[in-house]
């Protein structure tokens, strides 16, 4: 107390100024303790927002493959192609060939990696038409 009085500062000014730093170190440790719980509350929910799209970009394989399988799913394909083949009959003989053609090489450049994903060993081979003949 002595170097205040000789300073000058009284001893409600002292008071006051300690008041003031007690405060701002309140204040400080409320701010760090807020910013803290924040930066950890947004890193769980990172985490787990991370863990649920990894474990749903895993999932999407086994969805394909199941959903693949459903026979709705064929008949619902072949029932589309066809109300598309027949909604426009005045489509030029060459334009149904060339799609025709395309969707053949489709499933034959594609044909194989469906095969893969749903087990099917009959069309693994080129073309879809020899069996998967590789010893495993």
């Amino acid at each position: 107390m002595r170097g205040w009085r000789r300073a000058g500062i009284s001893s409600l000014e002292t008071l006051v100024i300690i008041d003031l730093l007690y405060s701002s170190a309140r204040t400080v440790v409320i701010a760090l303790t807020v910013s803290i719980c924040t930066v950890f509350t947004f890193l769980a929910i990172g985490d787990d927002i991370e863990d649920l799209i990894t474990n749903r970009i895993t999932q999407v394989p086994f969805d394909l493959v199941t959903h693949l399988q459903k026979p709705q799913f064929w008949d619902l394909a072949a029932r589309g192609i066809s109300k598309l083949a027949q909604a426009n009959l005045d489509f030029p003989q060459e334009q149904r060939a060339k799609v025709i053609s395309d969707l053949a090489s489709m499933g034959d450049r594609w044909g194989p990696y469906l095969a893969a994903i749903t087990g099917d060993k009959r069309t693994c081979g080129p073309g879809g038409t020899q069996p998967d003949t590789t010893p495993r």
